[in-house]
């Protein structure tokens, strides 16, 4: 997660832009275990969007992984990318609706519109996960987390130096977003080579 949340903050602070389809099929890993943000094919060069550029008649982003802003076509800007981040953590937390790796959406039908709701049914998932087929999402920092991203009001979700000092994400100690290229590299390098003697 630290390492998808520096890939964010890289892109959105340095690069000026948004991933806007951020999930798991969008996170790869390096033959090292390190996680790498791919696929930036709905991104924007832009930390804002006015939210004219459907195409198709479609938004950018995935059912349940977009924020809701996106599907009510309103004004956003990264943190539409938080909101994204906090149902991959509750994705990896629980396993998603089912166990199956996903989280809750609205049958996709023609009706992109029913998709407004999808954060609706995500929070019901995390408040009440037997009753919406999902595994409880474990108590303390990491919840704590979740319910911040994925926050209905963006202007909840936070800062990047709020996630990076929050306490599911403090201790790892991130490098700062304007670190040197090398820098991160060794400290994924570091933090990788933990988990592994600690798995």
């Amino acid at each position: 997660m630290a390492e998808v949340f520096l890939g964010l903050e890289h892109l959105h602070l340095r690069m000026k832009a948004m991933i806007r389809d951020l999930k798991h099929a969008n996170v790869v890993l390096t033959a090292e275990g390190q996680a790498k943000l791919a696929d930036f094919g709905l991104g924007r060069l832009d930390v804002c969007a006015p939210n004219r550029e459907w195409t198709f008649g479609s938004p950018p982003g995935t059912p349940g992984w977009a924020a809701p802003e996106i599907f009510q076509r309103s004004p956003y800007t990264f943190t539409c990318d938080f909101y994204s981040l906090g149902v991959l953590l509750w994705v990896l937390l629980t396993g998603g609706v089912n166990g199956r790796g996903n989280p809750p959406h609205h049958s996709v039908g023609n009706d992109i519109w029913v998709h407004r709701g999808d954060h609706q049914l995500l929070r019901r998932a995390v408040d009440n996960p037997r009753e919406n087929s999902a595994r409880p999402t474990p108590a303390g920092p990491a919840r704590e987390l979740v319910e911040q991203l994925i926050a209905p009001d963006s202007s909840q979700r936070g800062t990047h130096s709020c996630i990076r000092n929050h306490p599911f994400l403090s201790h790892i100690d991130i490098p700062d977003h304007s670190a040197a290229s090398a820098q991160v590299t060794a400290w994924a390098s570091s933090h990788a080579s933990r988990v592994l003697r600690t798995s």
